[in-house]
């Protein structure tokens, strides 16, 4: 027969407890492995640049340029 579940309750505060330091350890172990040196470790450079954008009156707006 299963005991209650408030009969665990030492024993869900230990494994509570637990949890909580490993989460804490794991999380310390990456912090300290992506350390941040400088802005050039994040962005390595300017992005590339892109044509302008054209939309369905750009050819329009050429005509009226060329006419005037």
């Amino acid at each position: 027969m299963p005991q209650p579940t408030l009969l665990t309750i030492d024993e869900d505060t230990n494994k509570f407890k637990r949890l909580q330091e490993e989460n804490e350890t794991l999380r310390q172990r990456l912090s300290d492995s992506v350390k941040i040196e400088s802005v050039w470790d994040v962005n390595p450079g300017p992005a590339p640049q892109q044509p302008p954008l054209m939309d369905d009156f750009y050819i329009i707006a050429q005509y009226v340029r060329c006419i005037s």
